[in-house]
């Protein structure tokens, strides 16, 4: 290679680096989303509508999707129901879900119960004095009520959207 050859391709190696660096330095990064970035969520669109015993919780933007302890992915309405001296609460509230958000039931009770979430199948057995969750992918569009298998008392009618 000629000496004229080599200091050019020195040259335009030595451009390519510094491009690259600054390309790459951290104060180039602009503050528009990628494709890749998950939209953020709009502070004013709550994600459960119509009871106080369900509780919408959502991941900063900027964070990644949060888990529960066992790895599942976490919760996006969560739904309370306590069983006491035979009366069940809520009773009968509507709780509105988006179609493909996570649903989470918590439930105490003072007696041995069930509930079932009519539509998905999915039954939560209660001990007494003890905490017991369900949680499942509202993954189907309709109005679906969880109560009480033994007593047949109507906790809370899921509508799906």
């Amino acid at each position: 290679m000629t000496h004229p050859t080599r200091r050019a391709l020195f040259g335009v190696t030595t451009w390519l680096a510094l491009a690259l660096a600054v390309a790459c330095s951290p104060s180039a990064e602009t503050t528009a989303p990628s494709s890749a970035d998950p939209p953020a969520a709009s502070a004013t669109s709550p994600s459960a509508r119509g009871s106080a015993a369900a509780t919408p919780s959502s991941p900063a933007p900027s964070s990644p999707a949060p888990t529960s302890p066992a790895g599942e992915p976490a919760a996006d309405v969560t739904v309370v129901i306590t069983i006491t001296d035979g009366r069940v609460e809520p009773n009968g509230e509507k709780v509105e879900v988006e179609r493909g958000q996570r649903v989470k039931v918590s439930a105490t009770s003072d007696v041995a119960e069930s509930l079932h979430v009519h539509g998905y199948d999915r039954s939560l057995n209660v001990v007494p004095g003890k905490s017991a969750t369900l949680t499942f992918t509202a993954d189907q569009g309709g109005v679906f009520e969880i109560e009480t298998h033994e007593t047949a008392k109507l906790a809370v009618r899921l509508v799906v959207r």
